[in-house]
């Protein structure tokens, strides 16, 4: 096989991009527009987090936990559903949030929709999340048809997930009633679904597999009590949950936030940027570079979990509201950074001229 020349060039500028980042000099900031301090220089490997950027952990808060469902039935999808038209329809077209709380985790689910027309909003869910739920109908024949590789959602949504750098994932088999809770069944999913989880580079101690029936309410928050699950001896849905390890926060490295919407009110003039902060903090008043476009904004207002607050963190799902610039330079599929960088900025030029 005889690589693509541009896609080689590509993954060298990169390569050099990244080296290259480790020697680059900023103009020293605190990320407040009123805080610039012009004159002062220092290297990308010496940027130090100011105290406001680092969380105050609370004695008994609960750590959030971003939690995507991908999902091959939506006989009850609709629960989640906010539109008309996704009721009407029976299927999940926007990324519906919910929240609950574990003993472990303030979890935030993401209802990706699972539908092959709304396959980019599906997406949205997975890059916002930290890890993942896989639902899978157990029934026959729909088992197999989400695992057929010209029409099968479930193929494509395991490799979205994992591509995404999700690394930890449980399995849901659900509608277990549907085949009489058979263990055979679910020992024949596993085999066919792991061995294609692997190949996307899924680790076997980072998959759970849990049997379920959400319509029965069996093995979801407690211990099946339908003796035909009796073969089952593993946690329930919950406690599965709960068993995710949380992925590090980078906190204390300069703001990160690739740009997954993009929300535009004309009548305001104001747009925003959403997303996870993948790394980083914001707050209102920072000022952010806003990539490919290499134009400055200010934030005028946050919101987290469609919620105000005045700082986003690593780990948060944000929007972004900016201030002093042409809402044709956001766009999705851009990154918010942190402003100083700007020899950063001259580099990518570069490259992209």
């Amino acid at each position: 096989m005889v690589a693509n020349s541009s896609s080689s060039r590509n993954g060298s500028e990169a390569h050099d991009l990244a080296s290259n980042m480790k020697n680059i000099s900023i103009p020293a900031e605190s990320g407040h527009s009123n805080d610039t301090n012009p004159g002062g220089a220092i290297s990308y490997a010496q940027y130090k987090p100011e105290q406001w950027m680092l969380p105050e952990k609370a004695e008994h808060s609960l750590t959030q936990l971003n939690l995507a469902i991908g999902k091959g039935s939506f006989a009850y999808a609709w629960a989640l559903d906010e539109s008309a038209e996704e009721r009407e329809r029976g299927i999940t077209i926007t990324v519906a949030v919910a929240y609950f709380d574990s003993k472990r985790y303030h979890v935030v689910v993401l209802d990706s929709p699972g539908h092959k027309d709304f396959v980019p909003n599906m997406i949205i869910g997975a890059t916002q999340a930290d890890v993942a739920i896989l639902v899978i109908d157990a029934s026959i024949g729909s088992f197999e048809a989400g695992m057929d590789g010209t029409k099968g959602r479930t193929r494509e949504y395991a490799q979205l997930i994992r591509s995404f750098g999700i690394d930890q994932l449980i399995v849901a088999v659900n509608k277990m009633d549907a085949v009489d809770y058979s263990k055979d069944r679910f020992d024949l999913i596993i085999s066919q679904l792991g061995t294609f989880l692997r190949s996307c580079g899924f680790k076997d101690s980072s998959v759970s597999w849990i049997p379920l029936s959400v319509v029965k309410n069996q093995n979801l928050v407690s211990a099946p009590s339908d003796l035909r699950l009796s073969w089952y001896h593993g946690p329930n849905l919950l406690d599965a949950i709960d068993s995710f390890q949380l992925p590090t926060r980078d906190f204390s490295k300069p703001l990160l936030m690739p740009i997954c919407d993009v929300i535009k009110s004309s009548s305001q003039g104001q747009v925003s940027a959403c997303g996870k902060l993948e790394a980083g903090a914001v707050r209102c008043g920072s000022k952010v570079l806003v990539m490919p476009t290499t134009s400055i904004a200010t934030v005028r207002s946050l919101e987290r979990d469609s919620q105000p607050c005045t700082i986003g963190r690593a780990g948060d799902n944000v929007a972004v509201s900016l201030h002093g610039i042409d809402a044709n330079h956001v766009m999705a599929g851009g990154v918010l950074m942190f402003y100083a960088i700007l020899i950063f900025q001259l580099h990518l030029q570069n490259i992209w001229s």
